[in-house]
């Protein structure tokens, strides 16, 4: 193919746009340069084309960008980026999983399509979910990152409805390229260490690729950053847990007991320091001060290991025919720790521990009196002896998957065509340390004379170090779970970029065809399955589907070469999707981009997009969760109305207010839903690209988006089932609650439920300083996302339709264990200067302000310790507000290549300024939110690159 002109190309770069100049070989025709180009898939069309300026809006992440983050992994690089939203990653430990995700749009990272050379990728097995864990791509293998902003099902299927990661890898290689990297945190903790060897060779029939890398990241411990230290920062003790080393017995007295009680009808008392708790008088009122500290047991930012080899080898079979074969393999090591074990126990505890009650006549009990069951209660112990609870995963990553491809004449057009099968496998091992056998505990806690045989009588009673190795080894047990997911495909594809001449140009088209198997199984420690655990109970589950889709895709030259219309062209895409487990789905995409003169581009796109249910939604067995709530029951003597006091009655609340919540995290029953059907979602794009020919280097992006999606596969919600209950008596078959009034579980399964709708700007500018040539190559590259509008709509338990959720919004942070942070403004600015072996790169990553709620519903409040910005404030719950400060974090790097030696110096820093993330006190954990912001310190960080 020939072009007679090529346009300057910029393509988005990760911190704002960097260039891509179109080049090839020219040659002499007449009086003018022709410019040949091979066609190449652009991400976002199945047609391959020569102009990578599109009407589709992507980001395109060269070698050059990702190193200059400083960063070791894929996850982490995209988390940089503006459009990213909350995604997990290493340093979220309670509910971690060794994973990094990418959720792009605040839309979640289960509606990002992640594919590897243009082919999906293994899904995160290590968490059993249906989004895609980045850390299984070693950044040693990476050529390239495209990021299509836009919803791309009819291209590619379930899953791209926020949009499409497309990873490129290193092929075509010759020569060898090896590299060692270490960084570290300024308090000397945190180190990170890559080593990595790519070997290549290429002869004009057969290249092959090899490339072997280990990564190895240490933990930073929640304790050594003041932020963390504490449960909630500011508060001290006070939102420390009820599960305390002296132990927390809450229970009614029984007549003639002599237990008078301290707290309402109730004894609730604790064990004082010094004593052995062997009598009654041993123990004092439980006040927030005999709260534990359980935040410097757990990290900030999570350990592991990656050993990663990866081939690539290509062939030409014929002259029109080409074999390539691309495997991967992947060990991880990864871990959490969390404080030692909490035992609840006691009907008011619920979980595995409800049924599991202390007799009177127990040797160590010095109440004289059941406490539990036959007497409801509670009992709170942290089992320090047992030393800490250790999540440590053992997960392999397989990937293969051959393909040929070619191209052909027929007639005097020419035709592409591929045919691939793709197998991957992920396989998780679990081994889980501290926890509990509950069996065990309730025959150790009850009479004396039925504890025989191997049976050790337990001591709650006794303080820190009354637990002995013998009563340790009689309770504990190391729990081992496995997870696998499969996944199978095989693809065709036929494609052609000139089918047929059309006045303003030729017609592309493509066809495809796909057939997938997805298949996945969970199998949790036998005595995890069968709740005689301390940890969350979790039922096996195993299931599979198949798909079979069918696509094509038409691009449609309109205009070209007029007055005020130097281009027009039109794309349709089309895809039927057939599941074996919901039925079919159909969906399209239309673009457009014109362009009135050559220096502007004006583009527009309007897609409808879907993601079916993944294994673990509709599969996964029950499993417990404890999600912090806040009861609306509690405390009816203060009830806001009748209505509420009226329904919480009904529930079997006692009416005379005696119901206090004595603890803020409730049992609640998750798991899977066989009946569950797909999301769906539109998205619209419209935005242009202005490179003006009298300003040299300077591009501009201005791009807005609008995203409505519906039927989300989700839950209701522990909050919106109590909530929903209380106000308008909906919901309440899924709550249980005991006599006392406490609820010991809410039943949270999955289902179709709400959406959310977005809108808003991504500006982005690339200018390459044509000035001061004689002191280097200097550029500035800036993008920034707003967000205007986010709006999550949830069930309405008033009217049984939906209602927009006040909490869930732009410029709003919401802490729970799957954190949503969504700033209004989120934007990157990078300065760049290169001359001769030199290079230096300063770039400022900005996070703009959120505010959040400031109540977590306990006593003394977050108010009372003066805590809240704006604490005369309040949201339409009636919570008072906190503002979550905008944050800006500095980078900066510097690069030397070593003459003589083929050898690359880098030495940088990340948050170079020591910039501490801004205080959260609606966060699940450590006072910030991990998902956005930077822990504290600053990462140093040097590396040398070799080639040869």
């Amino acid at each position: 193919m020939a072009l007679r002109y090529a346009n300057r190309v910029m393509v988005l770069g990760l911190a704002g746009a960097m260039s891509l100049a179109v080049s090839g070989p020219s040659v002499a025709q007449g009086d003018e340069d022709v410019q040949e180009f091979e066609a190449f898939e652009v991400t976002g069309s199945r047609i391959k084309r020569i102009d990578i300026e599109g009407a589709t809006p992507v980001i395109t992440l060269n070698r050059d960008d990702i190193e200059r983050t400083g960063l070791q992994n894929i996850g982490d690089v995209l988390q940089d980026l503006s459009i990213a939203g909350s995604g997990l990653n290493t340093t979220v430990n309670n509910g971690g999983s060794g994973s990094t995700q990418i959720d792009l749009r605040n839309l979640g990272a289960n509606r990002v399509l992640v594919l590897v050379n243009g082919r999906r990728w293994v899904r995160d097995t290590a968490s059993f979910g249906s989004a895609v864990d980045l850390n299984t791509i070693p950044l040693s293998i990476v050529k390239s990152i495209d990021i299509l902003k836009d919803g791309a099902s009819a291209i590619y299927g379930s899953d791209a409805i926020a949009g499409v990661v497309n990873i490129k890898t290193v092929k075509d290689f010759t020569g060898g390229v090896t590299s060692a990297y270490y960084g570290a945190y300024d308090e000397g903790d945190g180190q990170t260490q890559n080593y990595s060897t790519t070997l290549g060779a290429t002869t004009d029939q057969v290249s092959v690729v090899g490339d072997i890398s280990f990564t190895r990241v240490d933990p930073v411990f929640a304790g050594d950053r003041d932020i963390a230290a504490v449960p909630v920062f500011g508060t001290g003790n006070a939102r420390g847990s009820s599960g305390t080393p002296r132990g927390r017995f809450l229970f009614v007295p029984e007549a003639g007991s002599g237990n008078a009680p301290n707290n309402g009808p109730f004894v609730d008392v604790t064990l004082r320091p010094g004593e052995n708790g062997q009598q009654r008088g041993d123990f004092d009122g439980f006040t927030a001060n005999d709260r534990f500290n359980f935040a410097p047991f757990n990290y900030i930012a999570t350990p592991s290991e990656r050993t990663n080899l990866y081939a690539q080898f290509d062939a030409r079979l014929a002259d029109n025919i080409n074999l390539n074969v691309l495997t991967f393999y992947q060990n991880r090591q990864s871990d959490q720790l969390l404080a030692p074990t909490p035992l609840f126990i006691g009907t008011l505890a619920g979980g595995s521990g409800g049924n599991v009650g202390i007799a009177a006549d127990n040797r160590f009990n010095p109440f004289g009196q059941e406490i539990g069951v036959q007497n409801p209660g509670f009992v709170g112990r942290r089992m320090v002896e047992v030393g800490n609870r250790q999540f440590l995963q053992d997960l392999d990553t397989y990937y293969i998957s051959p393909s040929v491809s070619g191209d052909f004449l027929l007639g005097n057009r020419y035709f592409n065509w591929d045919a691939s099968y793709l197998y991957t496998r992920s396989e998780t091992n679990q081994l889980t340390d501290g926890l509990l056998n509950i069996a065990n505990v309730q025959q150790g806690l009850g009479p004396d004379s039925q504890c025989t045989g191997g049976c050790v009588p337990f001591n709650l009673f006794g303080g820190p170090g009354s637990i002995t190795q013998a009563m340790v080894d009689y309770v504990t047990f190391t729990a081992q779970d496995r997870q696998v997911q499969d996944l199978t495909m095989y693809s065709v594809n036929f494609s052609a970029a000139n089918l047929f001449e059309l006045p303003a140009g030729p017609m592309g088209l493509a066809v495809g065809a796909e057939y997938r198997e997805e298949f996945g199984r969970d199998t949790p420690d036998a005595l995890i399955a069968a709740g005689l655990s301390s940890g969350n109970i979790r039922q096996p589950t195993g299931g599979e589907y198949d798909v079979r889709e069918f696509f094509g895709e038409v691009s449609l030259p309109l205009v070209a070469d007029l007055p005020g219309i130097n281009l027009l062209n039109a794309s349709i895409a089309g895809r039927y999707s057939d599941y074996s487990n919901f039925g079919s789905e159909t969906t399209s995409k239309f673009t457009l981009e014109y362009r009135p003169y050559e220096d502007l581009l004006v583009r527009g796109t309007f897609a409808e997009s879907f993601r079916a249910p993944s294994v673990q939604e509709l599969f996964l067995g029950n499993s417990d969760s404890f999600p912090s709530v806040t009861d609306p029951c509690s405390d009816l003597n203060n009830a806001p109305n009748n209505t509420v006091r009226t329904n919480c009655v009904a529930q079997g609340v006692p009416a005379n207010g005696s119901y206090q919540q004595i603890n803020n995290q409730i049992l609640t029953t998750v798991g899977g839903n066989v009946d569950l059907n797909p999301e769906s979602g539109e998205s619209i794009t419209a935005g242009i690209v202005f490179s003006p020919a009298q300003i040299e280097g300077l591009t501009f992006y201005a791009d807005y988006f609008d995203y409505d999606i519906e039927d989300f596969i989700t839950t209701l919600g522990a909050q919106t089932i109590l909530d929903g209950c209380a106000s308008s008596g909906v919901f309440c078959d899924l709550i249980q609650r005991v006599p006392t009034g406490n609820v010991v579980n809410i039943i949270n399964t999955a289902t179709n439920v709400g959406g959310i709708e977005t809108s808003g700007w991504d500006f982005a500018m690339d200018y390459r300083i044509p000035f001061f040539k004689d002191y280097g190559d200097f550029g500035v590259t800036w993008d920034l996302q707003y967000i205007d509008e986010y709006t999550q709509f949830n069930p309405d338990p008033a009217t049984g339709g939906l209602t927009p959720d006040v909490n869930v919004k732009a410029g709003r942070f919401v802490g729970t264990s799957t954190p949503t942070a969504i700033p209004r403004v989120k934007s990157n600015l990078r300065f760049d200067w290169g001359r001769g072996d030199w290079g230096a790169t300063l770039t400022f990553r900005y996070i703009g302000e959120m505010e959040e709620d400031c109540t977590d519903g306990l006593n003394p409040s977050l108010t009372t310790f003066g805590l809240c910005s704006r604490p005369n404030e309040f949201d339409s719950d009636g919570n008072p507000l906190n503002d979550i400060d905008a944050t800006v974090y500095t980078d900066a790097q510097v690069t030397l290549q070593l003459p003589g030696f083929n050898t690359q110096l880098t030495a940088g820093a990340r948050n170079l300024l020591n910039e501490d993330p801004p205080i959260s006190f609606n966060a699940f954990a450590n006072s910030f939110d991990p998902s956005m912001h930077e822990i504290p310190g600053v990462f140093g960080y040097v590396q040398l690159k070799t080639e040869f």
